[in-house]
């Protein structure tokens, strides 16, 4: 009952690329589990982004002979590591919600991501990727983030009193 970040997707989905030690210890957490894990579609975006910086780094097991451009290359990896992983990739019910004191209306994901903020003291991504898991576990899908960033780490404790998600590295 994971929400996986980003940086474990890619540890778990390329030990060639990524921290070695990390890679053993996102497929032996993922691996183990019986229970689904959980990606939200901002993972997807981040992933994305991430493999578009850095594609030259990332060996995977297929031929790009049949690829005609960057974007079909990004999109291969992008599905290969997701198919790797195998998650439920969490749905985006858009729903809109009104920030009275600031008098405009945002996606709920950002509405959440405010509220937390404060509390959390993350960096924007880092915190939207809270929301999402709050959410999850809301929904009794998930208890735990699986996640290799520092910065998770360091405020763990701020987002388990929270939101009742323990981090997991």
């Amino acid at each position: 009952m994971y929400y996986v970040d980003t940086n474990a997707v890619l540890d778990y989905a390329f030990p060639n690329v990524r921290d070695r030690e990390r890679h053993e210890r996102a497929k032996e957490l993922i691996d183990e589990t019986e229970e689904n894990c959980y990606i939200s579609s901002f993972v997807v975006l981040e992933l994305s982004c991430v493999i578009s910086r850095n594609i030259e780094d990332f060996s995977y097991p297929f031929d790009f002979e049949r690829a005609t451009t960057q974007e079909v290359k990004v999109k291969a990896i992008v599905k290969y590591a997701i198919r790797k992983l195998a998650p439920i990739i969490s749905s985006n019910n858009v729903r809109v919600k009104e920030i009275k004191e600031l008098t405009i209306k945002v996606f709920d994901k950002y509405f959440e991501a405010i509220r937390l903020a404060p509390k959390i003291k993350l960096h924007s991504c880092d915190t939207l990727h809270v929301a999402y898991a709050e959410e999850l576990k809301k929904d009794g899908k998930i208890k735990y983030i699986l996640t290799f960033d520092s910065d998770f780490i360091k405020k763990k404790d701020l987002i388990e009193n929270n939101t009742g998600i323990k981090i997991i590295n």
